[in-house]
Formats: structure tokens, C-alpha cells, sequence
């Protein structure tokens, strides 16, 4: 998770730095990717492999972008290859799938299709080949391919329409939104910007928020109709999806909507000063050791940053990431141990 927040960061400090935009807007999508409420309370509690195929995903985005703009192919192709051989053999066919769509998708925004057909584009498919074919001729020593490739194709057909049916497919596909602004809370609050015509227009004026919207709009496609779909299959998304939402925020400073957005954080703020008070409703939770002294201390401090988080409008967000990491402290305080 913390690997995902520094590259999500990187990338959005150098990009920061290049359109003067304002100090700490690079730290806030990071910062929103470690304290949504799925990451927070729960996919960071987790071994997932789910995690390191994200990160792994995620950088494929960034590096297509940023060695893309610089027409560096040799890099651009040995890169991408590589880290799609390194995400297959995490997680399989849905590599190749990312990779797909992501480095057609640049091509046919740059209209560099020729690029297809390059030498550049051969070496680099190397990448993936040589250590693709190292690793099963390894593994066929020891153990069969009969059933490898089988599985690979059964296991990515499993959440489709062919398994279920079109009944649960067209329902999943009109809930499919509503189900990742809701895993992905509080900070999905800002799609709201969305919902306005300004909005969309603001993703062409910057090259870099539009790929981030490119990558989503086009890799989120399989998982839209695909019915089985779980949160952690999404993390790769969501760092992209921050910084487009972010970065709307930051374009909309001075309207009415912005105004708006802010005094919901503001008031989320308030609020969050009744989760410090919360566990003396539940009586199990009095059993902990220093029960009265640990609900005290995190009532003081979400009650401090609440209370400075709706004071200091233009530092809100930065006291509602800290509000939700004290939220999360007192959720380690009391409810694992109970568990």
C-alpha cells in the first residue's frame, strides 16, 4: 500500500512541478489512496496479492505516460513488457489485458500506430517472451503444461456472462458504478464534478489528468461486465481515479460547487469527533485495558482536528486524511481486540 502512495506520489510531484500547481496537491490523491474506507479498514489488513499486482499495473500506466510523451520507444516498450511479465505472473491473463488496452489506448490518443510495427516494439516484447518462456520451461520440469493454459483462460471466464447468465450481467451492470463510489469512500465524494458539463472539459486541458481518465475509462470496461467483481481488484484504478477527481477540485476553486464539496468535508470533520465517543455505547469494548483513558485520548484528538479541519478551509483535506488515520488508530484501539 505505502509503494502504491510513493509512486502515485512521484508521479504526481514531477507533474505537479511542471503545471505550477499548488503546494501539497501531489500528497492529497496519495494520501486519499491510504485512507479510503477500503484500503483502511480493510484490504491494508491483508496479504493480498491483489496489492502487488496494483502496484505493478499502476506503474505500467506511468511509465507508458512518461517515457510515451518523451517518444523514448525503446524504453516505452522494454518497460511496459517487462512489468506486464512481472504482473503475469502475479495474477495471469489480466496483465496482458492491461497492457493491451493501456498501450493501444496511448497509441491511438498520440496516433503513433506505426510504432506497432517497429523494431522497438519486437525487442521489447523480449521482456516478456524470455522470461515467460524461462519460467514454463522451468516449470515443466517438474510438472506438466496440460492444464496450465486451460486454467488461465477458465479461471479469467469465470465472472463473465458465460457463467452467469445476462440477468446478473445487466444487473451488475447498472450497480457496477454506485458499488465502486461506495468501496472507495469518502473520497469518491468529489465525483460530483463529474455531474457537470465543466467538469469534462477540464480533463483535455491537462495531457497527464487525461491519460489517468483515459486509463480508467478503458481498463474498467472488463470489470464493469464481469459480474464476480471484488474492490481489490480495482486498487490499480483508484490512484488514477484520485488524481482526475483531485485535480477537478482543485479547477473548480472559487465556485459555488467547490464551496459546496468543501462544507461536506467540513462538516465530515465535525462528525468524525462522535466516532471517539462510539465505543463507550458498546459495552463488550469496556473490557480492554484502559478503556476510559484510550476513548478520552482519541475523543481529544479527533475533537482537535475536527475542530481545526473546519476552521482552516483551505487545509481541510490534509485534516481529514489525519482524522481518518486517528479513526483508524482508534479502530486498532478497540474493535481488533474484541475480534
Amino acid at each position: 500500500m505505502y509503494l502504491i502512495r510513493l509512486t502515485l506520489w512521484q508521479a504526481l510531484r514531477k507533474t505537479a512541478e511542471e503545471n505550477n500547481w499548488p503546494t501539497g496537491w501531489d500528497w492529497l490523491p496519495a494520501l486519499a489512496f491510504l485512507t479510503c474506507g477500503r484500503v483502511l479498514f480493510w484490504d491494508s489488513m491483508l496479504a493480498l496479492i491483489d496489492t502487488g499486482f496494483s502496484l505493478v499495473i499502476y506503474c505500467l500506466f506511468m511509465w507508458l505516460f512518461f517515457t510515451g510523451r518523451r517518444q523514448r520507444w525503446g524504453w516505452f516498450f522494454a518497460g511496459a513488457y517487462a512489468l506486464t511479465a512481472i504482473g503475469f505472473l502475479l495474477k495471469g491473463l489480466p496483465a496482458i489485458v492491461f497492457l493491451g488496452l493501456s498501450m493501444g489506448s496511448w497509441f491511438i490518443w498520440q496516433r503513433q500506430w506505426r510504432r506497432v510495427f517497429s523494431a522497438a516494439h519486437l525487442v521489447g516484447s523480449l521482456f516478456f517472451i524470455v522470461p515467460m518462456a524461462a519460467y514454463y520451461w522451468a516449470y515443466s520440469q517438474y510438472n506438466g503444461l496440460d492444464q496450465v493454459f486451460s486454467t488461465l483462460f477458465n479461471e479469467s471466464a469465470k465472472r463473465t456472462p458465460m457463467q452467469y447468465g445476462i440477468g446478473d450481467t445487466v444487473l451488475h451492470f447498472f450497480s457496477f458504478p454506485f458499488e465502486f463510489l461506495f468501496h472507495f469512500l469518502p473520497w469518491t465524494l468529489l465525483a460530483v464534478y463529474l455531474l457537470r458539463k465543466k467538469g469534462w472539459q477540464f480533463l483535455r486541458q491537462n495531457d497527464f489528468i487525461f491519460w489517468n481518465a483515459l486509463v480508467v475509462g478503458i481498463n474498467i470496461v472488463p470489470y464493469w461486465l464481469s459480474v464476480e467483481v471484488y474492490p481489490r481488484y480495482l486498487l490499480m484504478l483508484v490512484p488514477a481515479v484520485y488524481t482526475v477527481l483531485f485535480y477537478l477540485h482543485y479547477q473548480h476553486r472559487g465556485q459555488r460547487i467547490h464551496t459546496a464539496v468543501n462544507k461536506v468535508f467540513g462538516l465530515l470533520c465535525l462528525l468524525a469527533i462522535g466516532a471517539g465517543l462510539a465505543p463507550l455505547f458498546w459495552e463488550p469494548l469496556k473490557a480492554i485495558p484502559h478503556f476510559y483513558l484510550k476513548t478520552a485520548l482519541l475523543t481529544a484528538g479527533l475533537a482537535a482536528l475536527g475542530i481545526l479541519g473546519w476552521r482552516m478551509q483551505k487545509a481541510r483535506l490534509f485534516y481529514f486524511v489525519a482524522i481518518m488515520l486517528l479513526v483508524r488508530l482508534g479502530y486498532d484501539l478497540f474493535l481488533i481486540p474484541e475480534r
